[in-house]
């Protein structure tokens, strides 16, 4: 049972919603209005349920409480005051997890307070990571510096003492007597890669836990993202364009044939290895799932970046493989282009207009490649590619040869790895 305070529109509108809690045993904290949950804003609870029927002022305060907590920390439930597109965007641009709509009925009520009560789990403190150069790591890996940190992981480079090759160490940011999304997020990426070998993914060396945190050893890739190729150097050529869709396509076509999809396909998760266009490898797959899972009720589904997330995810639509072709086309859009999708849009404005009209692909796109693109981005999945096999030979693959700057990783004898990707030569269209 968990703690919820209950922001209603009048005390009468409220009062069903919080019985039914109450019933369940939770303890409710019932109040009017943005101005009475204003002085609770700082006391701790475990779940805020806001009724929609306060307009402006309800999305306000979703706004509020997200800017105090991350979603692990402080979940929201948003009872919508209308069943509309409109209304459940709105939301979730805010900041609420999940989003009832009317007709409420008790056993969705329930349903969904349950969901999200029980992945809010009570976690130990965050211990710092306190790792530096020189140190050994689950008794195997010399860590060499740091790549980076993020919200869920950090990642070291090390060096494999048993095979002297470098690495990409990536541990699970805190401690948990359960599996907070950090450590769900490492195991489902972990999980993708060991279906998905192909040579625009990278390869996973070892997955594994040590001292209460989750952690993967994968090769390392020397180089550079799309979004760091772009602001530094500006667009790509065409031909670089083409190359980059072509190994990209690959990737995807890899992960389709495995049942999966990557759901956060942007520029900064796509590495160019030792930045050559023509070998893109696709990172970050902690949010790889099966298009037969729950896309809808998942907590996380809103997690992609805003002008790469298909239309079907924020309304509420079957989602399947054309989702990542739609992310797909927009990355090469922003490649060639070096802009964003409508310039001077974000959040929930540039969510609403990417799921209402198709972005036009500039002339200044060479006409074959437009004319791709322009697919690709397409509101309506049904006027998409089906699958990235049928992009696949649009394209026209041409000679493929295995990618030769891809580091073989050493591995036991008894595991070998098969190649699901093959990889094609620089384009030499003129």
């Amino acid at each position: 049972m968990g703690s919820i305070v209950c922001v209603e529109a009048s005390a009468e509108q409220g009062s069903w919603v919080a019985g039914i809690l109450e019933q369940r045993g939770h303890t409710v904290t019932r109040v009017t209005g943005e101005g009475e949950a204003a002085p609770l804003l700082d006391t701790p609870s475990d779940l805020w349920l806001i009724d929609g029927d306060l307009a402006g002022s309800a999305l306000r305060l979703v706004a509020r409480l997200r800017k105090l907590g991350s979603k692990e920390q402080l979940p929201i439930l948003f009872v919508a005051a209308r069943d509309t597109e409109d209304a459940v965007l709105r939301a979730h641009a805010a900041g609420a997890n999940e989003v009832l709509t009317p007709p409420l009925s008790r056993a969705q009520l329930i349903v969904r307070v349950k969901r999200l009560l029980d992945a809010r789990v009570p976690t130990e403190p965050d211990l710092p990571l306190e790792l530096g150069v020189g140190d050994l790591y689950a008794g195997r890996y010399r860590i060499e510096g740091s790549l980076g940190r993020g919200g869920n992981a950090v990642v070291f480079k090390a060096r494999d003492e048993r095979t002297h090759q470098e690495v990409a160490l990536k541990i699970a940011q805190g401690k948990s007597r359960a599996l907070p999304e950090s450590r769900q997020r490492l195991q489902r990426e972990a999980y993708s890669l060991l279906a998905v070998d192909c040579a625009h993914t990278p390869q996973l060396v070892e997955f594994g836990r040590h001292e209460g945190r989750e952690f993967m050893v994968l090769e390392l890739i020397e180089g550079t993202t799309v979004w760091d190729r772009v602001g530094t150097h500006g667009p790509f050529s065409p031909d670089d364009a083409f190359n980059l869709l072509m190994g990209l396509t690959m990737a995807l076509d890899s992960l389709q044939a495995h049942g999966m999809v990557h759901r956060d396909l942007k520029p900064g998760n796509v590495i160019l290895r030792d930045d050559h266009p023509a070998w893109p490898v696709l990172v970050d797959f902690g949010l790889a799932r099966s298009p037969s899972q729950d896309f809808l009720t998942d907590p996380d589904v809103l997690v992609g970046t805003a002008g790469y997330m298909a239309p079907e995810y924020v309304l509420g639509r079957p989602i399947d493989f054309r989702a990542d072709l739609f992310s797909l086309g927009h990355v090469i859009r922003f490649a060639v282009t070096g802009q964003q999708a409508w310039p001077g849009l974000s959040g929930f404005k540039l969510l609403q207009r990417l799921a209402q009209e198709t972005y036009p692909i500039p002339d200044t796109v060479p006409r074959e490649l437009r004319e791709v693109l322009q697919r690709l981005v397409q509101v309506d999945p049904a006027k998409r590619p089906k699958s990235a096999a049928e992009l696949l030979n649009q394209l026209g693959a041409g000679p493929r040869m295995e990618d030769p700057t891809k580091r073989a990783l050493a591995l036991p004898a008894d595991e070998p790895r098969t190649t699901a990707c093959l990889t094609t030569q620089p384009s030499e269209r003129s």
